[in-house]
């Protein structure tokens, strides 16, 4: 899934900002993985790869797009993720737009727009 900074704040200096508000995946193995890339695909580098119950409080673009996978064995059913994103001026605590997106038991994504 590809999240981009609006482009009429492409000159303004906005990055992607996530925040999780709730993440369990499976325990017994890695086999689910959520990862980021700083960028627009997989080529890009790779912000941070989560699995299990652990996840960071914040990840930052470093520009406009940011790419994320998630990865499932299938093998056992757990919780699933949430996390809200937002674009931010880099340097300030100015928001310009916020997204939920839920990714919880039944699976289903979900995606509000504030």
């Amino acid at each position: 899934m590809l999240i981009k900074v609006d482009d009429s704040l492409i000159f303004r200096g906005y990055i992607v900002k996530v925040v999780f508000n709730d993440f369990m995946l499976e325990t017994f193995s890695s086999g689910d993985v959520l990862k980021f890339y700083d960028g627009m695909n997989t080529v890009s580098s790779l912000l941070g790869s989560y699995s299990r119950t652990t996840y960071p409080e914040v990840i930052y673009s470093t520009g406009r797009y940011l790419y994320v996978k998630f990865n499932t064995d299938s093998s056992f059913n757990y919780r699933g993720f949430s996390f809200s994103v937002s674009a931010v001026k880099e340097g300030t605590s100015t928001v310009y737009s916020l997204q939920l997106f839920n990714f919880l038991k039944p699976y289903k994504c979900v995606v509000s727009v504030n």
